[in-house]
């Protein structure tokens, strides 16, 4: 270990000044781009789902009530869930809520739970809401899924859940640089470091877009035309509910020319049919193909089914897609029981 991360923003990295004057970059040029990339690394964690919806009344059976799918970038130490709880009534036991994550396909999911606290004497106001936290250690580079189901009453209102990364700086750990060592010294090894860790963090530890979670009970649909489960419109139009993407997360990466790559997660399964259910996103602004991410082939399996998806590039392109909608539909007879949607950007 070699000290803690930069916490404030490093310098700037001026290619005018310390790559494009006819000189040989000198030992300050690799030691801001080692402060630039370790404090990615530490400290620009995302935001992995949120959710604040008081729509689920509270059960006495066992319910889950969120669930979303990530990617932990480089660098990542901890996933950590804040909860606002309450309860439904009266509960005769303790209200609590159950969080669960699991490396994706692993069906090995560590889980912790969280209690109420104490004894509702009446509805679910805001002077009765609790706020609870807990963190989840992750690997780095791994792709996990999570849950959070509640019993005896417990109303979860409100979720936010985000990564953090490591602050020390160690070089042991995929892609942090001692920047130290580089004053006086340039050596291959930092500088294969700087090639391979933007290249790598970008592929790997981009945003995480969206997710949509059932909240308890599934969003069901039996016939062949797409719809939003949100709120069951049919055209997508500026009333529609749905996603803000290109003028906000996707911002950033307008200046690309290729087009960025995404995962699209659904979780769900078909029931009473031998049909396959069909999930996608679609904008209805800009020109060129509106839907550009899609998940087909969702069977009688309940599981999360993946598709790498590709979303036009630059200015223009994410345009049109400054506001999306989630759909949904069945491809044949079946009923398609839809309980969580998650999109983030990665590249293989």
């Amino acid at each position: 270990m070699s000290g803690i991360a930069l916490k404030q923003l490093p310098f700037t990295v001026d290619a005018f000044r310390y790559a494009r004057n006819g000189a040989i970059p000198d030992a300050r040029f690799f030691n801001r781009v080692a402060n630039a990339q370790n404090h990615i690394l530490a400290y620009r964690g995302k935001q992995v789902f949120n959710a604040w919806d008081a729509s689920f009344s509270g059960s006495g059976t066992t319910t889950v009530q969120h669930r979303w799918r990530f990617h932990a970038g480089y660098g990542v130490r901890f996933v950590v869930i804040e909860l606002c709880m309450s309860t439904a009534g009266h509960p005769s036991t303790q209200p609590y809520a159950t969080i669960a994550i699991d490396v994706a396909g692993a069906g090995t999911p560590a889980t912790t739970a969280v209690s109420y606290g104490q004894a509702n004497a009446g509805t679910s106001t805001p002077d009765l809401f609790q706020w609870s936290k807990r963190a989840f250690s992750v690997t780095a580079n791994t792709t996990y899924e999570m849950s959070i189901t509640v019993d005896n009453e417990a109303r979860v209102f409100g979720v936010n859940a985000r990564t953090v990364g490591f602050d020390e700086v160690d070089s042991s750990r995929d892609y942090y640089v001692d920047g130290g060592s580089t004053y006086g010294v340039i050596n291959d090894g930092n500088r294969q470091r700087f090639t391979l860790g933007l290249s790598s963090i970008w592929k790997r530890n981009g945003a995480h877009l969206l997710n949509w979670s059932c909240n308890g009970t599934a969003a069901t649909i039996t016939g062949a035309t797409w719809t939003n489960p949100t709120d069951a419109t049919t055209a997508v139009a500026s009333t529609s509910a749905g996603y803000i993407l290109g003028s906000s997360l996707l911002t950033p990466y307008g200046r690309r020319v290729q087009p960025l790559k995404a995962t699209l997660c659904v979780y769900g399964q078909v029931s009473g049919g031998a049909g396959t259910g069909e999930v996608r996103l679609y904008s209805d602004s800009g020109s060129g193909t509106p839907t550009f991410a899609t998940v087909t082939g969702i069977g009688t399996t309940l599981q999360w089914y993946t598709l790498n998806q590709t979303i036009p590039s630059g200015g223009d392109a994410l345009s049109a897609f400054s506001k999306v909608d989630l759909q949904h539909r069945m491809n044949g007879a079946g009923t398609l029981n839809l309980y969580a949607v998650s999109l983030y950007l990665y590249e293989t």
